[in-house]
Protein backbone atom coordinates (compact mmCIF):
# COMPACT_ATOMS: atom_id res chain seq x y z
CA UNK A 1 0.00 0.00 0.00
CA UNK A 2 2.87 2.34 0.81
CA UNK A 3 4.46 1.70 -2.58
CA UNK A 4 1.15 2.32 -4.32
CA UNK A 5 0.80 5.63 -2.45
CA UNK A 6 4.32 6.69 -3.48
CA UNK A 7 3.55 5.78 -7.09
CA UNK A 8 0.35 7.84 -7.01
CA UNK A 9 2.19 10.84 -5.60
CA UNK A 10 4.90 10.50 -8.24
CA UNK A 11 2.27 10.42 -10.97
CA UNK A 12 0.65 13.54 -9.53
CA UNK A 13 3.99 15.34 -9.52
CA UNK A 14 4.69 14.29 -13.11
CA UNK A 15 1.25 15.46 -14.17
CA UNK A 16 1.79 18.77 -12.41
CA UNK A 17 5.22 19.18 -13.98
CA UNK A 18 3.75 18.46 -17.41
CA UNK A 19 1.03 21.05 -16.81
CA UNK A 20 3.51 23.69 -15.62
CA UNK A 21 5.85 22.94 -18.52
CA UNK A 22 3.02 23.40 -21.00
CA UNK A 23 2.18 26.74 -19.43
CA UNK A 24 5.80 27.86 -19.53
CA UNK A 25 6.06 26.76 -23.15
CA UNK A 26 2.97 28.72 -24.15
CA UNK A 27 4.22 31.76 -22.27
CA UNK A 28 7.64 31.47 -23.89
CA UNK A 29 6.00 31.77 -27.30
CA UNK A 30 4.68 35.19 -26.35
CA UNK A 31 7.79 36.29 -24.47
CA UNK A 32 9.11 36.02 -20.96
CA UNK A 33 6.39 36.94 -18.50
CA UNK A 34 8.13 36.51 -15.18
CA UNK A 35 11.44 37.36 -13.60
CA UNK A 36 13.94 34.65 -12.82
CA UNK A 37 15.37 32.33 -15.44
CA UNK A 38 16.13 29.39 -13.18
CA UNK A 39 14.30 26.18 -14.09
CA UNK A 40 11.74 24.61 -11.82
CA UNK A 41 13.46 22.42 -9.31
CA UNK A 42 12.50 20.21 -6.42
CA UNK A 43 14.62 20.95 -3.38
CA UNK A 44 15.09 18.12 -0.95
CA UNK A 45 12.13 18.03 1.44
CA UNK A 46 10.50 21.16 0.01
CA UNK A 47 8.44 19.91 -2.91
CA UNK A 48 7.99 21.24 -6.42
CA UNK A 49 7.20 24.93 -7.02
CA UNK A 50 4.73 25.73 -9.79
CA UNK A 51 6.75 28.63 -11.17
CA UNK A 52 10.40 29.65 -11.29
CA UNK A 53 11.67 32.69 -9.44
CA UNK A 54 12.61 33.86 -5.98
CA UNK A 55 10.06 33.83 -3.16
CA UNK A 56 9.35 37.46 -2.23
CA UNK A 57 9.51 38.71 1.35
CA UNK A 58 6.29 40.68 1.77
CA UNK A 59 7.81 42.69 4.62
CA UNK A 60 10.67 43.97 2.45
CA UNK A 61 10.24 47.55 1.25
CA UNK A 62 10.09 46.37 -2.37
CA UNK A 63 7.01 44.25 -1.66
CA UNK A 64 5.33 45.73 1.42
CA UNK A 65 3.13 47.84 -0.84
CA UNK A 66 1.21 44.67 -1.62
CA UNK A 67 0.19 44.43 2.04
CA UNK A 68 -0.87 48.07 1.88
CA UNK A 69 -3.15 47.22 -1.06
CA UNK A 70 -4.91 44.51 0.90
CA UNK A 71 -5.17 46.70 3.99
CA UNK A 72 -6.84 49.45 1.96
CA UNK A 73 -9.18 46.95 0.28
CA UNK A 74 -10.08 45.54 3.70
CA UNK A 75 -10.92 48.98 5.09
CA UNK A 76 -13.27 49.79 2.23
CA UNK A 77 -14.70 46.29 1.87
CA UNK A 78 -15.45 46.25 5.59
CA UNK A 79 -16.49 49.89 5.86
CA UNK A 80 -18.64 50.99 2.92
CA UNK A 81 -21.31 48.23 3.17
CA UNK A 82 -21.40 48.82 6.93
CA UNK A 83 -22.82 52.33 6.38
CA UNK A 84 -26.07 51.00 4.90
CA UNK A 85 -27.75 50.27 8.23
CA UNK A 86 -26.86 53.39 10.26
CA UNK A 87 -26.96 55.92 7.43
CA UNK A 88 -29.38 54.74 4.75
CA UNK A 89 -31.79 52.87 7.02
CA UNK A 90 -31.71 54.87 10.25
CA UNK A 91 -30.56 58.36 9.25
CA UNK A 92 -32.20 58.79 5.83
CA UNK A 93 -35.06 56.34 6.53
CA UNK A 94 -34.93 54.45 3.23
CA UNK A 95 -37.38 51.59 2.86
CA UNK A 96 -36.32 47.98 3.34
CA UNK A 97 -36.27 47.17 -0.37
CA UNK A 98 -34.13 50.25 -0.98
CA UNK A 99 -31.49 49.35 1.61
CA UNK A 100 -31.44 45.78 0.32
CA UNK A 101 -30.93 47.10 -3.21
CA UNK A 102 -28.10 49.27 -1.89
CA UNK A 103 -26.35 46.23 -0.43
CA UNK A 104 -26.73 44.39 -3.73
CA UNK A 105 -25.35 47.33 -5.72
CA UNK A 106 -22.36 47.72 -3.40
CA UNK A 107 -21.54 44.06 -3.98
CA UNK A 108 -22.32 44.11 -7.71
CA UNK A 109 -18.81 45.13 -8.89
CA UNK A 110 -17.41 41.86 -7.54
CA UNK A 111 -19.44 40.05 -10.20
CA UNK A 112 -17.07 41.54 -12.80
CA UNK A 113 -13.93 40.31 -11.07
CA UNK A 114 -13.16 37.73 -13.76
CA UNK A 115 -13.53 40.30 -16.54
CA UNK A 116 -11.15 42.70 -14.80
CA UNK A 117 -8.74 39.82 -14.26
CA UNK A 118 -8.71 39.01 -17.98
CA UNK A 119 -8.13 42.69 -18.80
CA UNK A 120 -5.25 42.86 -16.32
CA UNK A 121 -3.62 39.77 -17.82
CA UNK A 122 -4.06 40.62 -21.49
CA UNK A 123 -4.18 44.42 -21.73
CA UNK A 124 -1.30 46.02 -19.81
CA UNK A 125 -1.25 49.78 -19.25
CA UNK A 126 2.15 51.36 -19.90
CA UNK A 127 3.61 47.84 -19.91
CA UNK A 128 2.24 47.14 -16.45
CA UNK A 129 -0.31 44.41 -15.81
CA UNK A 130 -0.66 44.92 -12.05
CA UNK A 131 0.55 48.23 -10.67
CA UNK A 132 -1.18 50.30 -13.35
CA UNK A 133 -4.52 48.67 -12.56
CA UNK A 134 -3.94 49.21 -8.84
CA UNK A 135 -3.36 52.91 -9.41
CA UNK A 136 -6.32 53.17 -11.79
CA UNK A 137 -8.63 51.46 -9.30
CA UNK A 138 -7.55 53.62 -6.37
CA UNK A 139 -7.86 56.82 -8.39
CA UNK A 140 -11.43 55.88 -9.26
CA UNK A 141 -12.25 54.86 -5.69
CA UNK A 142 -10.76 57.91 -4.01
CA UNK A 143 -12.36 60.21 -6.59
CA UNK A 144 -15.86 58.89 -5.90
CA UNK A 145 -15.34 59.10 -2.15
CA UNK A 146 -13.94 62.63 -2.42
CA UNK A 147 -17.12 63.71 -4.21
CA UNK A 148 -19.11 62.41 -1.24
CA UNK A 149 -16.93 64.48 1.08
CA UNK A 150 -18.29 67.66 -0.53
CA UNK A 151 -21.92 66.52 -0.81
CA UNK A 152 -24.05 68.49 1.62
CA UNK A 153 -25.61 66.04 4.03
CA UNK A 154 -29.36 66.33 4.51
CA UNK A 155 -30.75 66.66 8.04
CA UNK A 156 -31.94 63.29 9.38
CA UNK A 157 -35.42 62.04 8.57
CA UNK A 158 -36.33 62.06 12.27
CA UNK A 159 -35.25 65.53 13.35
CA UNK A 160 -37.26 64.80 16.49
CA UNK A 161 -35.95 61.44 17.68
CA UNK A 162 -39.05 60.86 19.84
CA UNK A 163 -41.01 60.17 16.64
CA UNK A 164 -38.77 57.26 15.63
CA UNK A 165 -40.81 54.10 15.18
CA UNK A 166 -44.18 55.82 15.53
CA UNK A 167 -46.98 55.75 12.96
CA UNK A 168 -46.57 59.13 11.28
CA UNK A 169 -49.84 58.78 9.38
CA UNK A 170 -51.68 59.53 12.61
CA UNK A 171 -50.01 62.94 12.89
CA UNK A 172 -51.13 66.01 11.00
CA UNK A 173 -48.80 67.91 8.65
CA UNK A 174 -48.70 70.70 11.20
CA UNK A 175 -47.46 68.32 13.88
CA UNK A 176 -44.82 66.91 11.54
CA UNK A 177 -43.52 70.27 10.37
CA UNK A 178 -39.98 70.85 11.59
CA UNK A 179 -39.86 67.41 13.20
CA UNK A 180 -39.55 65.19 10.10
CA UNK A 181 -37.44 65.75 6.97
CA UNK A 182 -39.45 64.14 4.19
CA UNK A 183 -36.73 64.94 1.61
CA UNK A 184 -34.07 62.90 3.40
CA UNK A 185 -34.73 59.58 1.60
CA UNK A 186 -34.33 61.23 -1.82
CA UNK A 187 -30.69 62.09 -1.09
CA UNK A 188 -29.76 58.44 -0.55
CA UNK A 189 -29.53 57.55 -4.23
CA UNK A 190 -26.47 59.72 -4.84
CA UNK A 191 -24.65 58.03 -1.97
CA UNK A 192 -25.55 54.58 -3.27
CA UNK A 193 -24.34 55.27 -6.83
CA UNK A 194 -21.06 56.89 -5.77
CA UNK A 195 -20.29 54.19 -3.20
CA UNK A 196 -21.00 51.54 -5.84
CA UNK A 197 -18.50 53.21 -8.21
CA UNK A 198 -16.01 53.44 -5.35
CA UNK A 199 -16.52 49.71 -4.80
CA UNK A 200 -15.76 49.13 -8.47
CA UNK A 201 -12.53 51.07 -8.04
CA UNK A 202 -11.17 49.13 -5.10
CA UNK A 203 -12.32 45.88 -6.71
CA UNK A 204 -10.07 46.67 -9.69
CA UNK A 205 -7.15 47.23 -7.32
CA UNK A 206 -7.98 44.01 -5.49
CA UNK A 207 -8.02 41.97 -8.71
CA UNK A 208 -4.62 43.31 -9.74
CA UNK A 209 -3.28 42.51 -6.27
CA UNK A 210 -4.72 39.00 -6.43
CA UNK A 211 -3.02 38.41 -9.78
CA UNK A 212 0.34 39.40 -8.34
CA UNK A 213 -0.20 37.27 -5.23
CA UNK A 214 -0.96 34.21 -7.38
CA UNK A 215 2.28 34.73 -9.32
CA UNK A 216 4.25 34.98 -6.08
CA UNK A 217 2.45 32.09 -4.39
CA UNK A 218 3.26 29.73 -7.26
CA UNK A 219 6.96 30.30 -6.59
CA UNK A 220 6.60 28.76 -3.14
CA UNK A 221 7.67 25.12 -2.75
CA UNK A 222 5.00 22.63 -1.90
CA UNK A 223 5.75 22.45 1.82
CA UNK A 224 5.10 26.17 2.43
CA UNK A 225 2.73 26.95 -0.42
CA UNK A 226 -0.08 29.23 0.70
CA UNK A 227 1.91 31.33 3.17
CA UNK A 228 1.81 34.42 0.98
CA UNK A 229 -1.92 34.13 0.37
CA UNK A 230 -2.60 33.53 4.05
CA UNK A 231 -0.60 36.62 4.98
CA UNK A 232 -2.35 39.02 2.60
CA UNK A 233 -5.83 37.78 3.51
CA UNK A 234 -5.00 38.02 7.20
CA UNK A 235 -4.06 41.66 6.65
CA UNK A 236 -7.31 42.25 4.76
CA UNK A 237 -9.40 40.63 7.52
CA UNK A 238 -7.71 42.73 10.22
CA UNK A 239 -8.39 45.87 8.16
CA UNK A 240 -12.03 44.85 7.79
CA UNK A 241 -12.30 44.52 11.57
CA UNK A 242 -10.81 48.00 12.03
CA UNK A 243 -13.25 49.45 9.47
CA UNK A 244 -16.24 47.78 11.11
CA UNK A 245 -15.24 49.24 14.48
CA UNK A 246 -14.67 52.66 12.91
CA UNK A 247 -18.17 52.72 11.40
CA UNK A 248 -19.73 51.15 14.50
CA UNK A 249 -18.33 53.75 16.88
CA UNK A 250 -18.37 56.66 14.43
CA UNK A 251 -22.00 56.27 13.31
CA UNK A 252 -23.54 55.33 16.65
CA UNK A 253 -25.05 58.74 17.38
CA UNK A 254 -28.75 59.23 18.08
CA UNK A 255 -29.46 60.40 14.52
CA UNK A 256 -27.99 57.11 13.23
CA UNK A 257 -30.05 54.96 15.58
CA UNK A 258 -27.40 54.67 18.28
CA UNK A 259 -26.94 56.00 21.79
CA UNK A 260 -23.86 58.24 21.59
CA UNK A 261 -24.14 62.00 21.99
CA UNK A 262 -21.58 62.46 19.20
CA UNK A 263 -20.97 60.92 15.80
CA UNK A 264 -19.13 61.40 12.53
CA UNK A 265 -20.88 62.96 9.60
CA UNK A 266 -20.85 60.95 6.39
CA UNK A 267 -18.54 63.56 4.88
CA UNK A 268 -16.01 62.98 7.66
CA UNK A 269 -16.21 59.22 7.30
CA UNK A 270 -15.86 59.41 3.51
CA UNK A 271 -12.85 61.70 3.95
CA UNK A 272 -11.15 59.06 6.11
CA UNK A 273 -11.87 56.34 3.54
CA UNK A 274 -10.74 58.58 0.68
CA UNK A 275 -7.41 59.43 2.34
CA UNK A 276 -6.75 55.76 3.07
CA UNK A 277 -7.42 54.84 -0.55
CA UNK A 278 -5.10 57.64 -1.72
CA UNK A 279 -2.32 56.22 0.47
CA UNK A 280 -2.48 52.99 -1.54
CA UNK A 281 -1.45 54.80 -4.75
CA UNK A 282 2.17 55.67 -3.82
CA UNK A 283 2.42 52.26 -2.18
CA UNK A 284 1.51 50.65 -5.51
CA UNK A 285 3.95 52.81 -7.47
CA UNK A 286 7.05 52.58 -5.29
CA UNK A 287 6.59 49.60 -2.97
CA UNK A 288 5.20 46.90 -5.26
CA UNK A 289 7.69 44.90 -7.34
CA UNK A 290 5.99 43.57 -10.45
CA UNK A 291 7.65 40.89 -12.61
CA UNK A 292 8.79 42.37 -15.95
CA UNK A 293 6.36 41.98 -18.81
CA UNK A 294 8.90 40.77 -21.37
CA UNK A 295 8.98 41.35 -25.10
CA UNK A 296 5.44 40.31 -25.93
CA UNK A 297 2.01 40.46 -24.33
CA UNK A 298 -0.11 37.36 -23.91
CA UNK A 299 -2.64 37.40 -26.73
CA UNK A 300 -6.31 37.60 -25.78
CA UNK A 301 -7.26 34.77 -28.17
CA UNK A 302 -4.64 32.41 -26.75
CA UNK A 303 -5.61 33.42 -23.22
CA UNK A 304 -9.29 32.60 -23.80
CA UNK A 305 -8.35 29.30 -25.43
CA UNK A 306 -6.34 28.34 -22.34
CA UNK A 307 -9.20 29.49 -20.12
CA UNK A 308 -11.61 27.28 -22.04
CA UNK A 309 -9.32 24.28 -21.58
CA UNK A 310 -9.13 25.03 -17.85
CA UNK A 311 -12.92 25.27 -17.53
CA UNK A 312 -13.27 21.79 -19.03
CA UNK A 313 -11.26 20.35 -16.14
CA UNK A 314 -13.55 18.34 -13.86
CA UNK A 315 -12.16 19.91 -10.69
CA UNK A 316 -12.78 23.40 -12.06
CA UNK A 317 -16.33 22.46 -13.08
CA UNK A 318 -17.07 21.33 -9.53
CA UNK A 319 -15.70 24.57 -8.08
CA UNK A 320 -17.70 26.69 -10.53
CA UNK A 321 -20.86 24.71 -9.80
CA UNK A 322 -20.36 25.15 -6.08
CA UNK A 323 -19.78 28.89 -6.40
CA UNK A 324 -22.82 29.27 -8.64
CA UNK A 325 -25.32 27.32 -6.56
CA UNK A 326 -23.99 28.48 -3.19
CA UNK A 327 -24.39 32.05 -4.41
CA UNK A 328 -28.00 31.35 -5.32
CA UNK A 329 -29.03 29.60 -2.13
CA UNK A 330 -27.02 31.91 0.12
CA UNK A 331 -28.57 34.99 -1.46
CA UNK A 332 -32.15 34.52 -0.28
CA UNK A 333 -33.18 37.26 2.13
CA UNK A 334 -36.14 39.48 3.00
CA UNK A 335 -36.55 43.17 2.26
CA UNK A 336 -37.69 43.84 5.82
CA UNK A 337 -34.41 42.75 7.44
CA UNK A 338 -33.12 46.29 8.11
CA UNK A 339 -36.45 47.67 9.42
CA UNK A 340 -36.85 44.60 11.65
CA UNK A 341 -33.33 45.12 12.92
CA UNK A 342 -34.13 48.71 13.81
CA UNK A 343 -37.74 48.82 14.99
CA UNK A 344 -38.28 45.33 16.39
CA UNK A 345 -34.86 44.26 17.64
CA UNK A 346 -33.68 47.87 18.26
CA UNK A 347 -30.14 47.05 17.23
CA UNK A 348 -27.66 49.91 17.57
CA UNK A 349 -25.06 50.35 14.80
CA UNK A 350 -22.31 49.62 17.32
CA UNK A 351 -23.92 46.29 18.25
CA UNK A 352 -24.21 45.31 14.60
CA UNK A 353 -20.55 46.13 14.01
CA UNK A 354 -19.39 44.24 17.09
CA UNK A 355 -21.19 41.08 16.01
CA UNK A 356 -19.73 41.41 12.52
CA UNK A 357 -16.28 41.69 14.12
CA UNK A 358 -16.94 38.46 16.00
CA UNK A 359 -17.88 36.82 12.70
CA UNK A 360 -14.72 38.11 11.02
CA UNK A 361 -12.54 36.98 13.91
CA UNK A 362 -14.20 33.56 13.97
CA UNK A 363 -14.48 32.57 10.32
CA UNK A 364 -12.55 35.27 8.47
CA UNK A 365 -15.44 36.74 6.49
CA UNK A 366 -18.89 38.22 6.95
Amino acid sequence: MEGAGDTARDLQRLERLSYVSSINASVAEDGEMFSGNSPLRKDEGEGLPLRSGDIPNLYHWRHIGLLVQYAAVGVLFGGLPRTVYPFLNNYLHLNGYQTLSARVLLGLPWSFKVIIGVMSDCFPIFRSRRRAYMVLGWLMCSGMLMILVFVEQEPPFYMDSTLRGKDLSKLSPTELEGRVNLQAPNSGYLYIVLMMLASLGYMIADVASDGLVVEFAQREPENIRGNIQSTVYLVRSIAMIVAALLVGFGLNGEDYGGSFSWSFSMSQLMLIFSLLSLMAIPAAIWFVQEPPLGNHVLQFRDYMRSLWVLIQNSAMVQILAYRFFSGIFDGFTVTASDPIQRYWARVHPLNESLFSVLGLAGIGEE
